[in-house]
């Protein structure tokens, strides 16, 4: 059985994704989704949910149970039945015994929540179920691309600033290929595309890589998305990364990393603070252009 904290770098199997977002490290450490936020908003946004911040506000995970189902039944029955429970209500009745008793059903989620699975409800498996089918349609899948080592947690300890840093990628590879699995609401291309760097997916993949490199692991040569939508008809887009998007990632990763270490060493996680200086947009000020300056105004504007 593994001891945690963990104390030394290495890849490790078995890890409760509770225990690898709360203190799996001897020192503090962070996650992509760390990374990402301190990048996208701030290091006071990180910290308000960090599992550093004893007064950190709970997230509800509720709109991920489907997506992290969806995953878990791709990388087999067993990884699903660890983590997951389906529950035996359908249309108000118990499927084992046709019986229902009031209060029942709670009674069955509070019993999963308790054995630290998530439950799901009978039609959610369905969509799960009918999600897979259409996703082991694709020629790629197929092929393996999904295939490799499922739910480890990559752990190393940054050479730079000596903060733990950990990656959980669906699957190392055992190919060339990084591949990230991700539910979404629409998986058009155009989407997908734009979603890679709104959502800092760029990033995700960077960091795995960063900390296969740094345990002196094989670094991937190729990264993809696999993205696929929630509802019918579960249309799936593959979407290749190219490497200076990988490239990009590890770079906005090292900054982030650097103001994680720099927030710990002074036990301050600043917001926004002050802004760059603001630029009027040129179409602005030549839709103005034709518009007399009023008298008050022009002192103003002269020493502008």
């Amino acid at each position: 059985m593994l001891n945690l904290p963990i104390s030394e770098p290495g890849i490790y199997a078995g890890i409760p994704m509770a225990e690898y977002h709360a203190q799996l490290t001897v020192g503090p450490s962070i996650s992509s989704g760390g990374l990402r936020t301190i990048t996208s908003q701030s290091p006071a946004h990180y910290f308000a949910t960090s599992y550093l911040n004893p007064h950190a506000e709970k997230v509800d995970t509720t709109p991920f149970r489907i997506g992290k189902a969806a995953h878990s039944l791709l990388l087999g029955d067993e990884v699903f039945e660890e983590h997951f429970a389906v529950a035996p209500f359908d249309g108000g009745r118990n499927v084992n015994t046709g019986d229902w008793k009031a209060g029942e059903k709670q009674k069955w989620w509070a019993e999963c929540e308790l054995m630290g699975r998530v439950p799901l409800a009978k039609d959610e498996y369905v969509r799960i179920l009918a999600m897979r089918d259409v996703l082991m349609r694709e020629p790629l899948i197929q092929d393996g691309l999904l295939g490799g080592d499922a739910e480890r947690s990559i752990v190393c300890r940054d050479e730079e600033t000596g903060v733990w840093l950990k990656a959980r990628p669906d699957v190392i590879p055992k190919s060339g290929w990084m591949v990230d699995y991700k539910t979404v609401a629409d998986a058009h291309p155009r989407k997908i595309q734009r979603a890679v760097f709104d959502h800092g997916y760029h990033q995700q993949l960077g960091l795995a890589a960063e900390c296969l490199a740094q345990l002196g692991e094989l670094v991937p040569r190729e990264y993809a998305l696999v993205c696929q939508e929630k509802t019918p008809p579960y249309a799936v887009t593959i979407q290749s990364l190219p490497i200076e998007a990988i490239w990009a990632g590890v770079k906005q990763n090292r900054s982030a990393i650097r103001t994680f270490a720099q927030c710990l060493s002074e036990g301050l996680w600043p917001g926004y603070g002050e802004a760059a200086d603001l630029t009027t947009p040129q179409y602005i000020i030549d839709r103005c252009a034709g518009i007399e300056t009023p008298a008050w105004l022009k002192p103003l504007e002269n020493d502008a």
